[in-house]
Parts: structure tokens; C-alpha cells; sequence
């Protein structure tokens, strides 16, 4: 029996050492999942961040150039120009989700 004993232990410690081994991986896999579910949630604020910042500039653009036209038929009274304010007025209403009345 004394000959089997170190064979034992060393199964024993292979079996323990493959358990931790196991473990370990498995532990790194949730961190890699971790990980990833990170970056994608980073991808998504950056997107979102970017089409809210592409949204200011379409309000901005839009705000201004209706500011511009509003001036332009104060001092011309052009139908052409009441018909671009109509357009461009709609085009804000539906940017910002608002029913025209």
C-alpha cells in the first residue's frame, strides 16, 4: 500500500489542480462575457450619444433657418417663403415628435 500512496496524491492533486484549472477558466469566460457586454454597452451610449448630438444639429439647423425665413417674410410677404416655413415648421414638429394642430 505505501507504493500506492504517492500515486494516490498525485491523482489526487491532478484532479484538484484540474478542478482550480477548470474554474479558472470558467471564471475567465465570465469575465471575457463581462467584458463584452461592456464594450456593446458602450457601443450603444456612444451611438446615442452621437444621434442626440446629430439631433442638436438638426434642431439647431432647422430652429435657425425657420428663424431666417420667418425674417425674410416679414420683409417680403412671398407666398413662396410662407410655404417653406409651413415645410420646414412641419419637418421640426415631427424631429421633436409634436402633433401639428
Amino acid at each position: 500500500m505505501i507504493p500506492n500512496l504517492p500515486l494516490i496524491f498525485g491523482v489526487g492533486f491532478a484532479v484538484k489542480g484540474n478542478t482550480e484549472l477548470t474554474e479558472s477558466v470558467v471564471f475567465a469566460g465570465e469575465i471575457q462575457k463581462n467584458i463584452e457586454r461592456i464594450k456593446t454597452h458602450r457601443q450603444v451610449i456612444r451611438f446615442m450619444n452621437k444621434r442626440i448630438h446629430e439631433g442638436k444639429e438638426i434642431l439647431n439647423f432647422l430652429t435657425e433657418y425657420l428663424s431666417y425665413l420667418n425674417s425674410e417674410y416679414q420683409k417680403k410677404s412671398d407666398p413662396l417663403i410662407f410655404d417653406q416655413i409651413q415645410y420646414f415648421s412641419k419637418m421640426l414638429c415631427k424631429v421633436l415628435n409634436l402633433k401639428i394642430i
